[in-house]
């Protein structure tokens, strides 16, 4: 599904320089959060996605997760790209299924 209704989002894992370190493309579907979660500090600017795992577990090392390392799965503080705009991750999960994972849920904001 995410082949054909999703839209391409770039993992961002920056260095201490501040700058790309690694980088992976992913297929993804990116939506607006439900208003019964807009509470607390969560915001209209936040974004649910759900991105396929397939690009990152096949992606050279050298590439994803980069030279800095960090684990394999994207995680709060690193970036997503979507639709042109940088976005913060705030949150990341990954789904498994049978032991093996699926996809990836992530919140993302700004």
């Amino acid at each position: 599904m995410l082949t054909s209704k999703g839209e391409d989002v770039v993992f961002i894992r920056k260095g201490k320089n501040g700058q790309p370190d690694a980088t992976v493309t992913a297929r993804a579907s990116v939506r607006g959060l439900d208003p019964e979660v807009l509470i607390g500090t969560v915001t209209q600017q936040q974004c649910k996605i759900i991105a396929s795992v397939s690009p990152i577990l096949e992606a050279n090392p050298a590439q994803w997760p980069g030279p800095n390392g960090g684990g394999l799965w994207p995680r709060a503080n690193d970036f997503v790209v979507v639709q042109g705009k940088q976005r913060q991750i705030l949150a990341a999960v990954p789904i498994f299924v049978d032991g093996k994972p699926v996809r990836l849920e992530l919140r993302a904001g700004g």
